[in-house]
């Protein structure tokens, strides 16, 4: 019987191609949207390779669990653990105590594989706060440490004739629930929390890796077998051509299913294929240390991303390229390479659990310090409490949501997160005994019917026009209520860019002038019902996280973005300049005041992000409890609800 060879040279090429094609997508992704893709390159390898050599060993009735798992343990973990140690390091000298706990969250994830857990939570892959997440790329190790703990139970527990039956059944199930998932097809699960969940899960991306399953039972049972060097070549050059395509909106779809198939083209048969010049051994050399060099990548982009509160020059990114590459190659000789072939004595199995104890011990330690030293602004986060930010179709009367000895809240405070992060300053300008109520929903701007698509489904949408409706529906059954606040980002549908939206002339791209309707209705409407609306506009919404470095100031971390903290007036000017524009004539053609944080936070070309110490920003436009205070004074609020310092 043959036996797959480990140390191929295509393999090791291949290897090398998809790390570089992950770390040059980090760096300048403009120029390799598809560079992503290399991890769906290693899937299938991984897969390949473990597969083969499990079911190689049980042909030969050789195979042992307690072998395979400590040979996988020395094969993954002191590299790993070793990229661990030096990035808990840094993170500890470079991150805010509020990025220090996430840091905390995926480095237990990583040293329990659950990384990929830790990380739905966090984030989505593809946006941009994934940037500032400096374990970010474990969920793949993750879900392929977790196929590793089946696949040998399941290979080992099934007869040899029923393998291949089980691979296959297996692929089509994962696969099946990757396409229902992609597609949103799950009950009471919006679409883009199904999306992200079937991008980080292993059931939903070992059909991946069961590919390379499948060719590896080919390769062994019919080892003569061959794909002639041109389809191989053919295969080769497509999965290049798929790294250089346009970036997908969600991930994995048919470029995941083209780039896996491929990839399995190029694995079957054997390494004779590939021309053996100096480029392809440069490559395969790079594929000899992809594991280090991929653990290593990306923390160094991430602590760089931090310190600049964005994207590094292009010189820094082109170090950091250069750097991984040194560190990936150091980390391979004097690391992977001295472990590689620890495999038997007994006192392995008690040295892996004491430095795996061990380092859980540190996370969690990280974990329960950095949560004491959180700073106070990361309160207030959905406003009154967490239930205000609603997720369904109608707004629920939560009495968390709710303020005021009396219990009747004379004041409504209705819109997206940017009208949430103002409860401080609602509080602060409204007698003790006079309470408000919070109606708000994320990224739903307070219009009746309208709401935006650009980064929502048409679903959401429409549970944002009809909870919009829902509340004004409470408007109408709450008479004590006299002030509606009526605050939003604006920028989401009022911008000089063209905005897809959804309203009840249907789906498209509405003209200004039609979304100045929909406002003014939504006024009148309020008017209606005998209440007075009070029209709030944006905050300065900078483009990266002035709340994030204003901490990194006030604790003495690095900064390396230009400028300082303060937002420059020019780039607020232009990222609020047209929605401020339309509120100013939506409020004179209603008769409604109109209050705008940017004409009291910005001046003399910047905009004030820290007033007598205090941290204005939670982020790049959210206001923290302290901002909300100070703006809610500036604008005059207590003024506009009726309160000038005397209870009415």
């Amino acid at each position: 019987m043959a036996k797959i060879i480990y140390k191929r040279l295509d393999i090791q090429f291949l290897r090398g191609i998809a790390v570089l094609a992950v770390i040059v997508f980090h760096a300048f992704r403009e120029y390799l949207p598809g560079g992503f893709l290399g991890v769906d390159v290693f899937f299938v390898i991984s897969g390949f390779l473990i597969t083969g050599m499990i079911l190689r060993q049980l042909d030969e009735r050789s195979f042992s669990f307690r072998s395979f798992y400590i040979r996988r343990a020395w094969r993954l973990l002191p590299a790993c653990f070793s990229t661990l140690v030096f990035s808990t390091f840094f993170a500890i000298a470079l991150l805010t105590p509020e990025e220090l706990l996430a840091y905390g969250k995926q480095l237990l994830g990583a040293l329990t594989f659950t990384a990929n857990f830790a990380l739905t939570f966090q984030t989505n892959y593809f946006s941009g706060e994934a940037e500032t997440k400096p374990l970010l790329h474990i969920w793949s190790l993750s879900l392929e440490e977790q196929f590793y703990f089946i696949a040998p139970l399941i290979l080992s527990i099934a007869s040899a004739k029923a393998r291949l039956r089980i691979l296959v059944i297996a692929f089509g199930l994962s696969l099946l629930t990757c396409i229902l998932m992609m597609n949103g097809v799950v009950p009471g699960m919006p679409a883009s929390s199904a999306q992200k969940l079937a991008f980080f899960m292993l059931p939903t991306r070992a059909w991946e890796l069961l590919i390379g399953s499948i060719c590896a039972w080919l390769a062994i049972k019919f080892p003569a077998a061959q794909l002639p060097t041109a389809v191989r070549y053919l295969a080769l050059f497509t999965i290049l051509g798929l790294c250089f395509g346009a970036l997908p909106d969600h991930h994995p779809g048919l470029e995941a299913f083209v780039i896996t198939v491929t990839t399995a083209m190029v694995l079957f048969g054997s390494s004779e294929w590939l021309d053996t010049n100096i480029f392809t051994k440069s490559i395969a050399k790079i594929g000899d240390f992809s594991y280090s060099l991929y653990l290593v990548h990306w923390p160094l982009f991430a602590f760089s991303f931090i310190a600049f509160l964005g994207r590094p020059p292009a010189w820094m990114l082109t170090a950091l390229i250069c750097c991984s590459l040194l560190l990936g190659w150091m980390q391979y000789r004097f690391i992977e390479v001295r472990f590689l072939h620890q495999v038997e004595p007994k006192s392995n199995i008690f040295r892996i659990f004491l430095i795996f104890s061990i380092a859980i011990a540190g996370a969690i330690g990280m974990l329960i310090a950095a949560q004491r030293g959180l700073p106070r602004s990361t309160s207030f986060a959905q406003g009154l409490h967490p239930r205000c930010d609603q997720s369904g179709d109608r707004y629920i009367e939560y009495l968390a949501c709710q303020t005021g000895k009396n219990n009747s809240p004379t004041v409504l405070l209705w819109g997206d997160s940017f009208a949430m992060h103002l409860a401080p300053g609602i509080m602060s300008s409204l007698p003790d005994e006079v309470g408000f109520r919070q109606a708000t929903k994320s990224a739903c701007a307070p219009i009746l019917g309208l709401a935006q698509l650009s980064k929502h489904t048409l679903e959401w949408a429409e549970e944002c026009v009809r909870f919009n409706t829902s509340v004004l529906n409470l408007l109408s059954e709450h008479d004590e209520i006299r002030y509606v606040v009526i605050a939003s980002s604006w920028t989401q549908i009022l911008s000089p860019q063209a905005k897809l939206l959804a309203s009840d002339r249907g789906v498209g791209v509405l003209p200004i002038d039609l979304v100045r309707a929909h406002i003014e209705d939504t006024i009148r409407a309020i008017r209606t019902l005998g209440k007075t609306p009070i029209l709030i506009g944006p905050t300065p919404i900078a483009s990266y996280d002035v709340g994030a470095c204003n901490e990194r100031l006030l604790r003495t971390l690095p900064i390396l973005h230009p400028g300082g903290c303060d937002p420059q007036l020019a780039e607020i000017e232009d990222s609020v300049k047209t929605a401020v524009t339309e509120l100013r004539y939506v409020a004179s053609r209603t008769e409604t005041m109109l209050l705008l944080p940017t004409e009291h936070l910005c001046s003399s070309g910047h905009c004030a992000s820290m007033i007598e110490g205090r941290n204005l920003y939670r982020d790049a436009g959210h206001l923290t409890p302290d901002g909300a205070i100070y703006v809610a004074r500036e604008i005059k609020l207590k003024n506009a609800l009726g309160y000038d310092g005397n209870a009415p």
